[in-house]
């Protein structure tokens, strides 16, 4: 009788922790979120992690000889879902946006695309508000 109780108590007790972790789990895993900002005003960008909307990250400063390069790649791109939970490949060509120094030795990531013209328009968008220009990439 008391092993057939203690195996209740622990399967009881068992399905209320995995309740228990899916109620407050699943909430945070599908909250959280991470990407790229620029604020053009200050001059600084940042990488962030969102957790229920509150962004944070660190915010660098860039310098009035930044400028944004586009490069065109052809190949495969994999895209890891939040928490790594799902992959997302395809194999084309598509355009990738940096943020990078005047030599052209440190860059920052910003946006990928395979469409050009929402490339352009967001490219349009960064070079009207501010003194940023667009240059063809040439390590120096």
């Amino acid at each position: 009788i008391f092993i057939g109780a203690l195996s209740v108590w622990i399967a009881y007790n068992t399905f209320s922790v995995f309740w228990l972790l899916f109620l407050f789990g699943v909430p945070i895993i599908l909250s959280t979120s991470k990407g790229v900002q620029i604020d053009l005003d200050k001059k600084q960008y940042r990488n962030y992690s969102s957790l229920f909307n509150k962004k944070s990250g660190r915010w660098k400063k860039y310098e009035d000889k930044t400028c944004l390069v586009v490069l065109s790649k052809d190949g495969k791109k994999t895209t890891l879902g939040t928490l790594g939970t799902a992959t997302y490949e395809t194999k084309d060509s598509f355009y990738e946006l940096y943020l990078m120094s005047e030599n052209h030795r440190s860059r920052f990531y910003l946006h990928s695309t395979k469409d050009k013209s929402e490339l352009d328009s967001l490219l349009l968008k960064l070079t009207s508000n501010s003194k940023l220009k667009v240059k063809v990439y040439s390590p120096q």
